[in-house]
């Protein structure tokens, strides 16, 4: 699954090496690098490259459902914990989708928090 990650976040060919001004390449250059770091074989990076995106704002389409769907549970938890809540109906199917299949319990609870956030009930314990 990790190459599924890298291959989501580099499909725009990002223009790494753009001459470039402000702060365009700088994002592209972060994208890149995030890119590279869900691609790891690594679970502890490609759970890194996923907080990484949320910090720097790059949520490329596939991205989250992906990182849901990653074979380590501690990237799947993370994915949980960070799942950007931009569109409530989207968010939802995929987070169902994700609980569905999920058999760590405490990724469960996370994906389960995370519903919660999107359905707007952030009440401990929910």
């Amino acid at each position: 699954m990790s190459r599924d990650l890298n291959n989501v976040l580099n499909a725009g060919d990002v223009p790494v090496l753009a001459v470039e001004r402000g702060g365009e390449a700088r994002r592209a250059i972060r994208a890149h690098a995030i890119g590279i770091a869900c691609g790891d074989p690594s679970p502890a990076l490609r759970t890194r490259g996923l907080q990484l995106a949320v910090i720097n704002d790059v949520h490329p389409a596939g991205l989250w459902p992906s990182a849901l769907m990653d074979e380590d549970a501690m990237v799947r938890r993370a994915a949980a914990e960070a799942f950007p809540m931009r569109d409530r109906d989207s968010a939802t199917v995929t987070l169902l989708a994700a609980l569905e299949r999920e058999r760590d319990p405490g990724v469960f609870r996370a994906l389960h928090a995370a519903m919660a956030r999107v359905l707007g009930d952030d009440r401990p314990g929910t």
